[in-house]
């Protein structure tokens, strides 16, 4: 008896649960895979501990050697700098942000196409920028 009114608690809840995830995702603005990219917002940090520093910076050159030149354009937003204005905030609500750094790549209406975050390559960054080349060119 015990095990049927666990499982039943445990159901209940689960299902509360996921009801609230689907509402919130339906929420958020989402651009169609095939839609490019037309900015990208780099959330970082000013002040971290050395092995956040250096996966920051990574990633930072990372983006530069592939945006570098493009007509893209690249907002850095820091989240202990710029926490009053809460400009990271709103990148946040649309795919929240764990392990800095994330790389927010955006469509012309400011919907979100990917977030990538941590320590983040030039082939990764590559692939979210090519998704809309290789439909183009079938």
């Amino acid at each position: 008896m015990r095990r049927i009114v666990t499982f039943a608690v445990l159901s209940v809840f689960l299902s509360a649960a996921s009801c609230g995830e689907e509402r919130s995702v339906a929420l958020i603005p989402r651009a169609p895979a095939d839609t490019a990219v037309a900015k990208i917002v780099f959330v970082d940090q000013l002040f971290a501990c050395a092995c956040t520093m250096t996966r920051i910076e990574n990633s930072w050159k990372a983006l530069q050697s592939i945006i570098g030149g493009s007509q893209i354009p690249v907002e850095r937003v820091h989240l202990d700098k710029d926490e009053d204005e809460k400009t990271a905030d709103r990148y946040d609500d649309m795919a929240s942000l764990v392990v800095p750094p994330g790389i927010y790549f955006l469509d012309s209406g400011g919907a979100l196409i990917k977030m990538l975050q941590g320590e983040v390559t030039v082939k990764q960054i590559s692939d979210v920028l090519q998704t809309r080349k290789k439909k183009e060119a079938r």
